[in-house]
């Protein structure tokens, strides 16, 4: 029994590094289709590896029949998983499997048992099978697959790869006619092939690095088609917004100026009143302006800058609510106290005059509104009580979400605008049963030169 050490050797080292090259390809993607087609082809090039080892250290003639089998199966499997490649479908991968394995059993069988003329035809059909399916899965796993928009800078890179590949095995066979085909397959062959599986192991990762590259760029796509969705909700829930503050003061400004036009009224109350519709038109413009201001990512008022006198600002509160507060036959009871609120005139009579509609539109014909403010807890607290159903404890937070009016023919926008001047303010409003029934909201603010 001769023991070829140097052929043993080469066996063993090419055989580590294809289970090297195989456990990569499993952690790169375990459950991938390319990783999953490409396995037998691996497991063909172990046992051919494995057989011709045990059969160089004289195991035995059935480790060099298996040996003979895988390599000729060998390029039908690789072939197969080109096509799988390609045509990016396993349909006839199972078919290709088992047909490589049968071509290799009947190849063996003519060259182990036939007679001269079929053993000569067998080794030439043999050398064009060899050519034929190293050529050709190499072509089918590099060529660039039509309909994949693969990057131009991959395109050429892929280039010598898929070159080295497709030349390896014409060159091969011009070395085992130049060589003996015992030693080409012994000593050089092992060697190559590690090589191939390498360029092959790179071919299939940067395949699945370009899928998840594709994958990416589609999420992204995707993420900015949900982020553009999520962009027109907020402008139309903007422009809702923007509808309703726009509409009380102009409310306001349309009861006072019919009043100037169909009532006698006096100089004095005639300055009064143009001073508030100036104010409220005044207000309108801020407004839009703040919303420009927004849309340039203008910096929010700082909490705790501004001051204002309470009693001014009710009293011009309750001319703006006294029309719609009189067409519902709501009376509006106004106690404007001596008090100096620390927070901006603008958003505070924004917030005040969203509470006071608020309750005017809740409050029955008969009924009053309260509007009142008192020192509380080292700062100012703002009530607005009304005589309406009052709001349930599960209700309490909901209300103030954008779009969840309590009356019919409300948008659902005044309370979510106190909520969001709240907290830009870092003001606190919290609503509560009134005394004798009712709803009472309350914005808790500092008091002008109270930390």
């Amino acid at each position: 029994m001769i023991i070829d050490v140097v052929a043993v050797a080469i066996s063993f080292f090419a055989l580590g590094g294809v289970l090297f090259f195989s456990a990569l390809l499993l952690l790169l993607n375990p459950r991938g289709r390319s990783v999953r087609w490409h396995m037998p082809f691996q497991v063909g090039l172990l046992l051919w590896l494995l057989g011709q080892g045990m059969a160089s250290a004289g195991g035995g003639h059935a480790w060099g029949i298996l040996s003979l089998c895988m390599a000729v199966a060998l390029p039908g499997l690789f072939l197969t998983f080109g096509m799988v490649e390609r045509l990016k479908t396993t349909r006839w991968a199972t078919a290709g499997v088992l047909g490589s394995l049968a071509i290799a059993v009947a190849f063996v069988a003519a060259l182990r048992g036939g007679t001269p003329p079929v053993v000569s035809l067998s080794n030439g059909l043999l050398w064009v099978w060899m050519v034929s399916g190293w050529t050709g899965g190499a072509l089918l796993i590099w060529a660039r697959v039509p309909g994949r928009s693969a990057p131009a800078r991959r395109e050429k890179a892929d280039i010598p790869l898929a070159l080295v590949l497709a030349a390896a095995a014409p060159v091969c066979v011009g070395l085992a006619f130049l060589l003996s085909a015992r030693g080409f397959t012994l000593y050089a062959m092992p060697p190559i092939t590690v090589a191939l599986d390498f360029l092959v192991f790179v071919g299939i990762a940067r395949h699945q690095y370009y899928d998840i590259e594709v994958r990416v760029r589609r999420s992204g796509e995707l993420a900015a088609d949900a982020a553009e969705g999520e962009r027109l909700a907020i402008v139309g829930e903007l422009a809702a917004v923007v509808a309703h503050e726009v509409r009380n003061p102009l409310t306001g400004v349309r009861s006072l100026a019919q009043r100037l036009a169909e009532e006698d009224v006096d100089d004095e109350r005639r300055r009064r009143w143009a001073g508030v519709i100036l104010e409220e038109t005044s207000r309108v413009e801020r407004l839009v302006s703040n919303l420009l201001e927004i849309a340039r990512r203008a910096p929010r008022p700082v909490p705790g800058q501004g001051a204002t006198p309470l009693g001014p600002l009710f009293d011009d509160l309750a001319l703006l609510a006294g029309a719609r507060a009189a067409r519902g036959g709501v009376a509006l009871d106004v106690q404007a106290a001596d008090l100096v609120a620390g927070a901006p005139r603008e958003p505070l009579a924004q917030a005040t005059l969203n509470l006071l509609l608020n309750a005017i539109a809740h409050s029955p014909a008969g009924g009053h509104v309260r509007l009142s403010a008192a020192r509380e807890d080292g700062g100012v607290c703002i009530r607005v009580a009304d005589q309406g159903p009052g709001v349930p404890p599960e209700e309490r937070e909901r209300i103030f979400d954008p779009f969840h009016s309590g009356t019919p023919g409300g948008t659902g926008l005044g309370l979510s605008v106190v909520r969001r001047l709240a907290r830009e303010l870092e003001w606190r409003v919290e609503v509560g049963d009134a005394a004798g029934g009712g709803a009472e909201f309350r914005i808790h603010l500092t008091e002008a030169g109270v930390a």
